[in-house]
């Protein structure tokens, strides 16, 4: 027997936010966490090598039926070859987040659109690991981010998503160029798969753990 004294208090709260998901939709309310993994389309002054990789870990969360949130913390690349032949590439470090709209947010399919922000770092080098910036150009930048995808749930608990997303810097050095034609811009284009929170049902097995550690 366990005689926490804050035991019986838990379990009220518990049998409370059961209640209110219990008439809520099914979405709403749900916190998902996760992982992606895609590929990186860079517009910058220097030819392309190819596309870069993109990993990031992912979040997501229902506030209402139709509105939510979602955000991305990851890395992706820029491959790229400069004038004299040399191999360019540019890792890069994001942080974004995201308002989203679903519109089908309590079917299987639900397809969504997002509209957000994300402050990136990069470090312009060489493929020997040479700097391509000079001290003191920025390596830190924000950017607008538009996204769509399609989410596919699994269960009450899993899903995957297919998205693809575009972004404008304000920044015309992530390639190492600067001076160009222009800011440089990607896309990404990405898969991943979220286990979401605070539902009916892990409610419901929350409860019934507690009640048995207490027999």
């Amino acid at each position: 027997m366990n005689n926490n004294p804050l035991r019986p208090f838990f379990l009220v709260t518990l049998l409370v936010l059961l209640t209110a998901l219990s008439h809520s939709q099914i979405r709403e309310g749900k916190f998902g966490v996760g992982a992606s993994a895609g590929i990186s389309l860079w517009q910058t002054d220097l030819p392309a090598q190819g596309v870069g990789y993109a990993l990031a870990a992912q979040q997501s969360y229902s506030m209402w039926k139709h509105w939510g949130f979602r955000s991305s913390f990851g890395m992706s690349q820029f491959l790229g070859t400069d004038t004299t032949g040399r191999k360019a590439l540019t890792p890069m470090f994001h942080a974004n987040l995201y308002g989203s709209y679903d519109f089908r947010p309590n079917n299987l399919l639900n397809f969504f659109v997002s509209i957000g922000v994300g402050f990136i770092y990069f470090d312009p080098q060489f493929s020997d690991g040479t700097p391509r910036l000079k001290a003191g150009h920025s390596k830190w930048d924000f950017n607008p981010i538009l996204s769509v995808g399609l989410d596919y749930f699994f269960d009450e608990f899993w899903s995957v998503t297919f998205a693809v997303e575009g972004a404008l810097t304000f920044s015309d050095n992530v390639d190492g160029v600067v001076g160009g034609t222009g800011n440089d811009s990607y896309q990404r284009v990405s898969v991943s798969f979220r286990y979401y929170l605070f539902d009916e049902v892990f409610m419901r097995k929350l409860i019934e753990a507690l009640e048995r550690q207490e027999k």
